[in-house]
């Protein structure tokens, strides 16, 4: 069923665009874009659309999270975060929303139509499960046989720290690795945990909320091997309002995490030299430009290009090539503060950013530059030396300069110091 309504939330009108024209591609129904978090939970109050594409940064905060997690609570509508931030802090935050996806821009036309599926399907089995969860009682007979054959984990839990579940499926007992429903449900539950501390935030969720959507756990099996699980699941309160059992479903997400780890890091970093790709660079560059303007703070861009590459390819072999590109890597690593962005953006050129500097650091930058490519050929007593030429441009917190714009005024930088080596040879 392709007539889905999909929200967009974003703030840059272009990419909002850019995002409608995939989706209706693809077939769904995209509403008329919205660029705020009140903006947000005013359309999909009105519109109930099936699943909202939320940027996390809006309006220069990150007040996307918080309408996502109202969206999740009042209207039990699936988000996928789209955002430019890969970052620890907002990965932490996004989770706290329970969001079924994290897309990291720039991305694919098929990546953000996966996601937009799998997503779809994905809350469509859950609101499934819960609903045979909550009849259960009621037709014991009439939904056993469906609970027992899913692949998902189903299961009866106490509400407390030290207890056991009460009941569980078939999928859920082999999930866990236990060879029968009667050895599994004498484990205590804490002893599925890794950490206790998981399993005191899950109940306070449930006792908070009343339920708990795609929560991120990671599990403990029987021979002790670990694996990543998502859970949803609704207390059940007694007619005097007393917390009697927990219902819900677990899912084995340990292959998908696996994969977006995977993906995660090809995407944004460069094989050869380990520092970020074109993409990686981008992305990380424009969170910090945003950054940089919230705090006031200006940056160096520098563009580098290597001087001889093609020569020593032609005269000593693509390997050597290969370990020419590693050392000019060795030298921006040496150069450059652990906090800085450094990059390889294809072929022989690289790229790196300077946090929280102004025009007064590039001298200085210049020295330190020249001085580690000394100290690397010195070190590597190669048949040749690594010779660069770069070019430093400053970002102003008050400009409205672009990312490409600022990149190729660095590069045209660079060409003129490539070009005033040449004349002085």
């Amino acid at each position: 069923m392709k007539n889905q309504k999909i929200l967009i939330v974003e703030d840059e009108q272009i990419i909002a665009e850019d995002i409608r024209k995939i989706v209706e591609n693809y077939g769904y129904q995209a509403l008329e874009a919205v660029d705020s978090a009140s903006a947000a939970i005013s359309m999909t109050e009105k519109e109930l659309p099936d699943l909202v594409l939320m940027d996390i940064m809006l309006k220069g905060s990150d007040e996307g999270i918080e309408a996502a997690k109202e969206i999740s609570r009042r209207f039990d509508i699936p988000v996928i975060f789209i955002t430019s931030f890969p970052d620890h802090y907002f990965v932490k935050e996004a989770k706290k929303a329970n969001p079924y996806g994290y897309i990291l821009k720039p991305f694919g036309r098929e990546e953000l139509a996966i996601n937009i599926e799998m997503s779809l399907e994905r809350h469509n089995i859950v609101k499934k499960l819960i609903t045979i969860r909550e009849n259960l009682s009621k037709s014991e007979e009439k939904y056993r046989t469906l609970v027992n054959n899913v692949t998902l984990g189903v299961f009866r839990s106490s509400a407390d720290n030290k207890g056991y579940f009460q009941e569980a499926n078939p999928a859920l007992v082999s999930m866990l690795g236990y060879g029968s429903i009667e050895e599994f449900l004498k484990i205590p539950i804490i002893r599925h945990y890794t950490s206790e501390d998981d399993r005191l935030l899950f109940l306070k969720k449930i006792k908070e909320n009343g339920f708990v959507k795609n929560e991120e756990m990671l599990f403990r099996k029987k021979d002790n091997t670990l694996l990543w699980v998502s859970a949803n699941a609704r207390a059940e309160y007694s007619e005097d309002g007393k917390l009697r059992w927990i219902d819900g479903v677990l899912e084995d997400i340990t292959e998908r995490k696996k994969t977006e780890d995977t993906l995660r890091s090809f995407s944004f970093i460069d094989e050869l030299t380990k520092l970020f790709n074109r993409r990686g660079f981008t992305s990380n560059v424009i969170q910090q430009m945003k950054i940089a303007k919230r705090k006031k703070e200006n940056m160096l861009l520098v563009f580098l290009d290597m001087d001889n590459m093609k020569e020593i390819n032609d005269m000593y072999g693509h390997k050597e090539g290969d370990a020419a590109l590693l050392k000019t890597a060795k030298i921006m690593k040496l150069a450059f503060r652990d906090s800085d962005i450094l990059s390889r953006l294809g072929g022989d050129e690289f790229a790196a950013v300077m946090i929280n500097a102004s025009d007064s650091c590039i001298k200085t930058l210049n020295e330190r530059i020249g001085e580690c490519t000394v100290e690397v050929n010195r070190e590597s007593k190669s048949k040749y030396d690594i010779s660069l030429s770069w070019g430093i441009v400053e970002y102003k917190s008050d400009s409205n300069i672009g990312f490409e714009e600022l990149l190729s005024e660095a590069d045209n930088l660079m060409y003129r110091h490539k070009k005033s080596k040449k004349k002085i040879n």
